[in-house]
């Protein structure tokens, strides 16, 4: 090793920008500390003077005592260690300086790893001591080691270690709440809006990863907006959302998302060639999703790290109940330099961002292409291995789903026929130009669920509006169905339960409503 690189017992591991950080945040929010899966404590400060103002901090909000800057200065002063300190002003500097409130994981990870590293030179010396001076054997110095470096490595983290009791204790203390306040067999998720889809999964869950994976053309986008607004719209709970869309722009997802509220089609939207009555119900759609909470975010190639970050602002500033990420293959891995092809790097990010979901404790749906192996089989139905750059995309997901649509295909079919001087060659209306006032079927398939069954159900397509519907006749499971996935269920209350309703329940007000 050479000089330039070599260890300093000199050197100051310790970086006091962090540290001051940390304390300002604290001095606003004493519950930050819980956004971190790190345990600090008071040693981990290298200068006094914050290992001292940190204590006073902990220790008022262990007591349930309001922390800021007066009350952490008195309890200084009663301390005897306001003056060593710098008094009320350097208190008042570190929270006049400190930074967003969502930046405090970041420098705790910096105030622990140089704790760390000062722990290790210490545990090291000690070792080279005990080397020159203990009577022990080698094998029993090296015991020794191994012991120390690794209660070091396992030290500062929460541990996650919990005896089965404790788990099944939780469990049973939210079965028996959740039954004596009324919710017995309601979603213990964030739902979908659709009641066949929310009677496998039962809403979607905290802390799991949802894959969405279709061919283009089969809706993807459309389906993964309708289930944001369907959230945001619940009436029960309405569940803030945030959307990545790494290709199209917010401007033409906010496009979308007004059309299949207002049903009117999004080519005329385009043209703005609209009737008084579609501007009628653009105006009245507006004033129902312009106070929703969802959020877009168009940065393209973002990062996992990049999208964690704005996530918990968010989740800080609004709360945050779904994340969606428009799509997977999209996004950009780290700068390993042990990655060295891209199903490696989308490996990666499939593991970061399930570990996004179970830190944000809120589920994430990632879109995802599939592989042009489907076109040419002759069922088209995507199946698990039809996953593009897979790697560890099944393995990470706790739920895995395909959108399907036939009518695609028969379009597809009817157009190659008519294009080849087929039979259909003088159609004045192409097959794949002629709408369905009702909507095509459209067909979610549950290829992996880690928590439940597989299956697959049918939804309504309404193309044209970008809309994603129940079908006629669907409404959630009551809590004595015991076959959730049979024949639709009765017990649907309106005034609770949201779900987009069948066309049949939209008065349109012409046929120009439909491109022909």
């Amino acid at each position: 090793m050479s000089q330039d690189a070599s260890f300093s017992p000199q050197a100051v591991l310790a970086d006091e920008q962090a540290e001051r950080a940390i304390l300002g945040v604290l001095l606003q929010r004493s519950d930050a500390l819980r956004d971190s899966s790190h345990t600090l404590l008071p040693e981990d400060f290298y200068y006094e003077k914050h290992r001292h103002i940190f204590s006073a901090i902990d220790a008022l909000d262990d007591a349930r005592k309001p922390v800021d800057t007066i009350t952490v200065t008195s309890h200084l002063d009663k301390q005897g260690v306001l003056k060593a300190v710098g008094g009320p002003q350097y208190l008042a500097r570190l929270r006049t300086d400190s930074p967003l409130v969502t930046n405090i994981v970041s420098y705790i990870d910096i105030v622990k790893d140089y704790s760390l590293r000062r722990q290790v030179v210490a545990a090291s010396r000690e070792m080279m001591r005990t080397i020159a001076e203990s009577p022990d054997d080698a094998t029993s110095i090296a015991d020794d080691a191994v012991s120390t470096f690794t209660s070091l490595a396992l030290s500062g983290s929460r541990s996650s270690v919990q005896q089965l009791h404790e788990p099944l204790s939780t469990l049973i203390r939210r079965i028996e709440e959740q039954s004596k306040q009324g919710q017995r067999g309601k979603l213990t998720g964030t739902p979908s809006g659709f009641h066949a889809v929310d009677a496998y999964t039962n809403g979607w869950q905290k802390g799991d990863l949802i894959i969405l994976a279709a061919r283009p053309g089969m809706g993807k986008t459309a389906f993964a907006l309708n289930l944001l607004v369907n959230a945001a719209m619940d009436k029960r709970s309405p569940t803030p959302g945030i959307v990545f869309s790494l290709e199209m722009g917010a401007e033409q997802l906010a496009g979308r998302i007004l059309s299949s509220m207002a049903r009117v089609p999004s080519d005329k939207m385009r043209s703005a060639d609209l009737s008084d009555a579609q501007f009628n119900r653009i105006y009245e759609s507006i004033s129902q999703l312009k106070d929703l909470p969802v959020f877009i975010d168009e940065t393209p190639s973002i990062s996992v790290s990049e999208m964690a970050r704005k996530c918990r602002q968010v989740q800080h500033e609004h709360g945050l109940g779904l994340v969606i990420i428009d799509y997977l293959q999209l996004m950009t891995g780290s700068k390993n330099a042990r990655i060295s092809n891209r199903e490696q790097e989308i490996s990666e990010i499939s593991r970061r961002l399930k570990a996004l979901a179970r830190e944000l404790e809120c589920p994430v749906i990632a879109l995802s292409q599939l592989n042009r192996a489907v076109e040419q089989r002759a069922d088209k139905r995507p199946m698990l291995s039809d996953l593009r750059e897979s790697g560890a995309i099944e393995q990470d997901a706790d739920l895995i789903m395909f959108l399907y649509r036939q009518i695609y295909y028969d379009r597809l079919a009817h157009k190659e026929g008519a294009d080849a001087g087929g039979p259909d060659r003088d159609n004045s209306a192409p097959l794949e130009m002629m709408p369905s006032r009702e909507g095509d079927d459209a067909e979610v398939i549950l290829a992996k669920h880690r928590s439940g069954a597989t299956g697959s159900v049918t939804l309504t397509f309404h193309e044209s509006f970008t809309l994603f519907a129940n079908r006629v006749g669907d409404h959630p499971p009551g809590p004595d169905d015991d076959d959730l996935h049979g024949a639709p269920t009765s017990g649907f209350d309106p005034d609770t339960d949201f779900g987009p309703p069948p066309m049949d329940d939209f008065d349109l007000d012409s046929d120009d409503d439909l491109p022909i």
